[in-house]
Formats: structure tokens, sequence, C-alpha cells
């Protein structure tokens, strides 16, 4: 089912695709209509870059300690090392993110806010439906399939192997070189790594006001998962200066 999600995340992208020289339909609805979708498309995408710069160094201390049962001694340095790096190009990766407005992005694309296929008199409807649009807009697709990995178990072989699968579905209308698109997926990763632990502290709070022991338990274990997952992909993606000068 994670494959199926991903393969639709990615057809959606292609179909709703502006910035192309193939103008469609649906481009021209979109671009018509974007003034009334988010500016910054994405859960949290709308924090000012002044705010991260105050936040994100200062609270990766905490978020780092619930991440050593994960790591190793050196994968820790190096996440160390890669925090006091973006700690000085934050404007500059949020705007590597913001700048690239192709298509429609949902903002907010994980498994619970999708209707997913149920029986229905014996048969099955496959299609899920996807809801709560309040974080879309038109903005970069990386946004929506970064979210959804770091969401979901996946192993670092699969990552690679879900990469390829999407954009294979994306490329022509794109027109973007697969070079070109794993730098625009390491910027989104970078960026939504900021995101998530400028907000760690505000998600904490949110588990610690969860009803009854377990569920406080259960939330504050998911936002490790999290935290974990996005930054196992930045270890694995090797997110470097090179990343961060914008493509054409």
């Amino acid at each position: 089912q994670f494959d199926d999600l991903i393969h639709r995340l990615a057809k959606m992208h292609e179909y709703c695709w502006v910035d192309s020289s193939n103008s469609t339909k649906m481009a021209e609805i979109l671009n018509n209509y974007s003034a009334k979708l988010a500016p910054a498309p994405g859960a949290g995408h709308s924090l000012p870059s002044s705010t991260r710069q105050e936040q994100f160094a200062a609270a990766w201390p905490a978020v780092k300690k619930r991440l050593v049962p994960f790591f190793s001694s050196e994968s820790l340095q190096s996440l160390d090392d890669i925090v006091e790096w973006a700690s000085e190009r934050i404007k500059m990766i949020q705007n590597c993110v913001e700048e690239k407005r192709y298509t429609l992005v949902h903002g907010d694309f994980h498994m619970g806010n999708m209707l997913l296929p149920t029986e229905i008199e014996g048969d099955v409807d496959r299609r899920p439906w996807l809801v709560d649009w309040s974080f879309s807009g038109i903005g970069n697709p990386s946004v929506d399939l970064v979210f959804f990995m770091a969401m979901n178990d996946i192993t670092a072989q699969d990552t690679e192997r879900v990469l390829q699968e999407y954009f294979s579905v994306v490329k022509e209308r794109s027109q973007l070189s697969w070079n070109d698109f794993l730098t625009m997926f390491r910027q989104c990763l970078l960026n939504q790594f900021i995101i998530l632990v400028c907000y760690d502290s505000l998600c904490r709070t949110m588990a610690d006001s969860s009803s009854g022991e377990s569920m406080v338990d259960v939330q504050h274990a998911h936002f490790d998962r999290v935290n974990t997952r996005c930054a196992q992909m930045i270890l694995l993606y090797n997110v470097n200066e090179g990343d961060i000068i914008p493509i054409v």
C-alpha cells in the first residue's frame, strides 16, 4: 500500500504540474486560484526564517538527547556538524525550497489524512481519498514526498527505490534531471528537519497533554520515530553546500 500511495502522489503532482511549457487545463485553474492557497504549503512551513534562526540550534540539544538510543556516537557527531552548518544557512535553505513553485502540494501528506480502501458490498473501493487540504498550495513537490517518507517506517534501501519510482512518474512533465531531482529532495529534507526540530518542544507539550499515560508514551514514541527517520535520511543523502545553490 505504501508503494501505491507514493505512485498516486507522483501522479497527482504530475497531473497538477504548473511549471511547464506544456500547459494543461489543470495548470491554468491552479494558477488562477493559487493566491487563495497557502503561500508556503506544508505543515510548519509558514514558520518565518527569523524564528527558525532563533529556535533551531537552541532546540537541537533536547532533540538530540532523545535520538541517542537510535544512533552511534559517530552519527550523532555528524548530525551536530550538520546542525551547526545549517544554522548559518536557514534562510538560504528555506528559499531553495519555496522558490520551486512547480505543482499542487497537499502539505500534510500522511496516513492520518487518508481514507483508505474498504470493502463495499463484497467489492473493494481501491481509491484512497486525501482529506484536510488546509496546508495546500502551489509549491515544491518534495515537501509532500519528504514528509510522507519521514512519517512512515522505511529502510535505507527502500528510500532509493521510492525516489526512483516517484521520479519515473514525474520526470517527463517536470523536465528535471535525476541529479536536480535529488538536489531538490535533499533541500526539502534539510528544511523539514529544521522545522521538526523547531516544533519539537510544542509536539512534546501536545504529547504530554494526551489523555492516559499509555497515550502519552505512544505520542512521544511517534515523534521520536519521525525525527529519527528524517535524521537517518539526512545522513544517508549527505546534504552539503552544493545542495543549497538554487537549481535553474
